[in-house]
């Protein structure tokens, strides 16, 4: 392709550094440092090839989809980004920028490849920037420059007769900018700090932020905001109802821990016998690399494929770097029995205890045993409250307790307030009560019933003492309704969203165990197209052998009539004998079958009988067929 002064364009070699560092920056931002370097590569080979595609064409379409869907196939192993934009729709853009970097290369359309590298590299931004991200930022920037000077052969220009001359006022007029720019920096650093410590001043608000994940040794907080993350922690080949990930059973007055018995108390985990436990079987996939304690449902009995420690709690801990595993567990998700818990669960500070015991006694007047008092406080929560990410429990006297203001004013707040509530009310009446951190498992997807949980499924419950039972049973006191109405703007509701989030939970695993377990992906890989091919095969083997044999069996069996639905019947009686094992000859009459069908003891003769009789009254009397027909036929 030529310029418009005759001269060739410059090779397309010289653009592949800045977009060779462009690709780079994308994939360092979003950890897809492997499908970016992939991209280049493609991008190499095909200038190698100088393969040019033509400006007028539709390509550009197919290179766009075909870009958002590799964006949307590497969204599972993104860094979620800390911007605006969430990380699907970000994917489909970052994806959409590669199609169309390909297609400007090739296409000759040096502009719009340019502004596509900075559109790319400022979508990929959204993710902070630190480490050697700074330093591909500046070679791209300098490539570009360089890259600039070649394309507008800035170089001739100062070579030529005079330009010198344009050397000089393009000098010059950079020394100024420059110059101007330091100044304007000077002044606008020295009325940053005052600027920011007004604005500072102007939006200052005292409450703190608690993360989504933070269910680790409680703080509650007289004005707090909950900040909630999308990022993954597991993958679950079944969805239970909760994971349990800490029992805090120590309450200081202002924060929920854990005992030091309950720390020390510790057996190893029982492994499963020939790859088999009691209970429901869980495959797990861990998500996030740097876990101490293993999520699991209440009542693990036995572990596969990892090595773990149960705390006198019941919680899964020392596992280290687990990748992934099976486990089995109760299927009613109980606890085993256990000994009565000491004192130290009716424990609380002297002077919480007065501000709850007459709150106690207003809410539930004639206590009853555990169960029923449990069950009475934890309908009053669920219905007088509202779930909130945000709380404020200060009062302009001040000097209650966070919690009694919780109660006595109906305050909105998140799942930890109402727990705590509801164990501290539950201690006042003397009943052993703690604390249990975890994640209450979303919805499985609708394809594999597999499910993604991320740490803004944390929450927390109680866990009562049964003296029958002699064992601590469950309790969630948090607002159902409005838990998942605060909560439905951060997570895919509906069949598409649970379906979009199970196709990201497959590309996910399926990358997972290529780095986790190579050689076994390998191979499921391998199969897996083998048996994609052998089961429609078979399908479509099974119904060319039944449509022949239907043919065969046919012959002067099925008789072609006027009325459509009299030979619907008669291709449905039919089929139900062939059901009973009684295959139709070519030359076989309906007494025949009939003769045939009486040697099955447990076949409905009466019936065939009278579908014959009425069958052929219709067919040689032309009458027309009717639904009763057509379900004695079915038999």
């Amino acid at each position: 392709m030529s310029s418009r002064t005759g001269e060739p364009s410059p090779t397309r070699w010289s653009w592949l550094p800045p977009a060779g560092l462009a690709l780079l920056y994308h994939g360092l931002a979003h950890d897809r440092l492997a499908g970016a370097m992939l991209t280049l590569a493609s991008l190499a080979f095909v200038v190698w090839r100088e393969l040019r595609l033509s400006r007028s064409g539709r390509g550009w379409i197919v290179l766009l989809l075909v870009g958002m869907v590799l964006g949307a196939l590497q969204l599972p192993l993104s860094e979620p980004p800390s911007g605006p934009i969430g990380p699907f729709p970000l994917s489909l853009l970052t994806g959409a920028m590669q199609g169309l970097l390909i297609w400007f290369l090739l296409s000759d359309q040096v502009l719009w490849l340019g502004v596509t590298q900075w559109v790319l590299l400022a979508l990929s931004s959204s993710v902070s920037v630190s480490g050697p991200l700074w330093g591909v930022l500046w070679g791209f920037i300098m490539a570009t420059l360089v890259q600039g000077g070649v394309a507008t052969r800035v170089a001739k220009v100062f070579a030529a007769r005079g330009g010198w001359r344009t050397g000089l006022v393009a000098g010059g007029v950079l020394a100024i900018a420059l110059a101007a720019s330091q100044e304007v920096a000077t002044r606008i650093r020295a009325l940053e700090e005052p600027f920011l410590a007004w604005l500072q001043n102007l939006m200052y608000d005292p409450r703190q932020v608690a993360r989504s994940s933070q269910t680790r040794d409680i703080t509650l907080l007289s004005r707090g905001q909950m900040e909630l993350s999308p990022r993954p922690v597991l993958d679950l080949s079944r969805a239970p109802s909760r994971l349990r990930t800490q029992v805090m059973d120590e309450f200081d007055g202002n924060s929920w821990s854990t005992s030091a018995l309950l720390r020390q108390s510790r057996r190893p985990l029982e492994p499963a016998v020939k790859n088999r436990g009691a209970g429901t079987r869980l495959d797990f996939l861990v998500l996030e690399d740097a876990l101490d304690h293993l999520p699991a449902p209440a009542g693990t009995s036995a572990g596969f494929g990892f090595n773990a420690t149960v705390d006198a709690g019941g919680v899964l801990t020392g596992v280290g770097r687990v990748r992934d595993g099976t486990l089995w567990f109760d299927p009613q998700e109980l606890l085993p029995t256990e000994s009565p818990p000491g004192p130290a669960l009716t424990r609380l500070p002297d002077r919480l205890r007065a501000e709850l015991t007459p709150l106690l006694h207003e809410l539930v007047p004639q206590p009853g045993d555990s169960s029923q008092t449990a069950r009475e406080l934890e309908a009053f929560f669920q219905r007088e409250f509202e779930y909130s990410l945000q709380t404020d429990l200060l009062t302009d006297g001040g000097g209650q307790h966070p919690l009694t203001v919780l109660i006595r004013q109906r305050r909105p707040a998140w799942c930890v307030y109402f727990a705590s509530a509801h164990a501290l009310l539950l201690r006042c009446a003397g009943i052993p009560a703690r604390v249990v951190g975890g994640y209450l498992v979303p919805e499985g997807g609708p394809l594999t019933g597999h499910v993604v949980v991320r740490e803004q499924d944390a929450h927390a419950w109680v866990e009562v003492w049964n003296e029958t039972e002699q064992r601590w049973r469950l309790y969630d006191p948090t607002p159902a309704a409005s838990r998942v109405a605060a909560l439905d703007p951060y997570q895919s509701a509906g069949w598409m969203g649970r379906l979009g989030r199970e196709l990201q939970s497959l590309a996910r695993r399926l990358a997972l165990r290529l780095r986790n377990h190579p050689v076994k992906a390998l191979g499921q890989l391998v199969g897996l197209p083998a048996l994609l091919v052998l089961i429609p095969l078979a399908a479509w083997r099974w119904r060319v052998r039944r449509q022949q044999a239907l043919g065969a069996h046919r012959g002067a069996l099925v008789l072609t009539a006027a009325d459509p639905l009299l030979n619907r019947a008669r291709q449905e009686f039919v089929r139900s004998l062939i059901r009973w094992g009684v295959n139709p000859g070519p030359h076989e009459t309906d007494a025949d079958l009939l003769e045939r069908l009486t040697q099955r003891a447990d076949a409905p003769h009466p019936r065939a009988r009278e579908f014959v009789s009425r069958y052929q009254r219709a067919r040689y009397q032309e009458l027309t067929g009717d639904e009763e027909l057509l379900r004695l036929a079915q038999f």
